[in-house]
């Protein structure tokens, strides 16, 4: 299980960095400090996974992702059209 538990951390964490690298954002203090929030996460879980804390890294990347979700729903942040299925927007 700790073997399927760090695959799955690795392949979101890969996800996430393609995604961040191309996400933009609004100007707007809102939208800046989400994207901090979520860029924070996504370190938090870099940290964990590279301690292999994997619980703890698989966490902080569903929070990250969940903020990143936040701002596309919101329209504070948008994404290229071949990263939309990672994502709950249409």
């Amino acid at each position: 299980m700790k073997i399927e538990l760090k695959e799955k951390v690795e392949k979101e964490i890969r996800k996430i960095r393609e995604a961040m690298k191309e996400i933009k954002s609004s100007e707007s203090e809102e939208a800046k400090d989400l994207f901090d929030l979520a860029k924070r996460y996504f370190e938090d879980a870099e940290y964990f996974f590279k301690n292999e804390q994997y619980i703890e890294a698989f966490e902080a990347i569903t929070i990250s992702w969940t903020y990143l979700d936040s701002g596309l729903r919101l329209k504070i942040f948008s994404v290229p059209q071949h990263l939309k299925d990672y994502f709950t927007i249409e």
